[in-house]
């Protein structure tokens, strides 16, 4: 009895070892509905667009739809305004964001144009693929989103 109880507990140990909460392997889905994401880089395929330090820090977080698993709400902050709307992961593995509905503060020019490069990029985007311990969001033009996950 004392030997079972040994092994039950060694395999017990040991899985919960194994786990982690953010494995390198995840898939996509699980990764983004595990909390929030810092925006690192905004590009048109031709530029970058400097990331505004804002207070809070321009973020995006994927929230899991209740019903189907697929459908979720993206949220975050765009660097003058919060933004939220729906976003899909398609059964070819891409992606499907928006409408996107945002406050309407003002804030300076250069933050309000980045704002707006920003999340039209978001809702444009239709892939996304893992590029180290980045993922980036991509649409048809080119133009890519690079999150990492904000610790």
């Amino acid at each position: 009895m004392m030997r079972w109880l040994l092994v039950v507990l060694g395999v017990v140990v040991l899985t919960g070892c194994a786990r982690s909460d953010r494995p390198a392997d995840a898939p996509f889905a699980e990764l983004v509905r595990d909390g929030g994401w810092s925006v690192v880089a905004v590009s048109d395929g031709n530029s970058t667009a400097g990331i505004p330090s804002t207070d809070p820090p321009v973020s995006v977080r994927f929230v899991a739809g209740e019903a189907s698993g697929e459908t979720g709400r993206v949220e975050g902050f765009a660097g003058v305004n919060r933004f939220s709307g729906a976003y899909r992961i398609t059964e070819e593995g891409g992606l499907s964001i928006g409408p996107i509905a945002a406050t309407k503060m003002a804030g300076p020019a250069p933050l309000m144009r980045f704002e707006g490069a920003f999340l039209r990029a978001l809702e444009a985007s239709t892939s996304i693929e893992r590029d180290g311990n980045t993922w980036v969001l991509r649409n048809e033009d080119g133009v890519t989103v690079r999150i990492v996950h904000a610790d």
